[in-house]
């Protein structure tokens, strides 16, 4: 059975922080990114 990857594109991350969902204002939204990083399921692409 293959696992999926999935690889995002940085700029995915850097406009939701910089317009919608800042460190301060939604940090569940970037604790759950930090998850699935850490699992190796998603990786950016810088």
């Amino acid at each position: 059975m293959v696992e999926e990857k999935f690889l995002i594109d940085s700029n995915s991350f850097m406009t939701p922080y910089r317009q919608y969902y800042a460190f301060d204002l939604v940090p569940t939204y970037w604790k759950e990114l930090a998850k699935r990083l850490d699992t190796g399921r998603m990786m950016i692409q810088s």
